[in-house]
């Protein structure tokens, strides 16, 4: 699913912002710096996910996640 920034009310927005600013992985788009799952304008669902599993890796067994640290909420995902 891909949604656009447009969608976003502005503290969400400010959020955004200072996720992209800390994530540290960036690629160039436009002379702006961007995630490689941001392209400026729209946010790409997959990658994003893709991303974050491989700095947070996540488990399933028996319909519950797992991390290193044990049992994660679902609902915190």
């Amino acid at each position: 699913m891909r949604e656009t920034v447009r969608d976003l009310s502005g503290p969400q927005m400010m959020e955004l912002v200072k996720l992209i600013q800390r994530s540290g992985l960036v690629s160039q788009s436009d002379d702006e710096k961007c995630p490689s799952w941001f392209d400026g304008e729209t946010i790409n669902e997959i990658e994003f996910c893709k991303e974050f599993l491989e700095g947070h890796p996540i488990r399933s067994y028996h319909d519950k996640f797992f991390d290193v640290d044990g049992q994660v909420d679902e609902e915190k995902l």
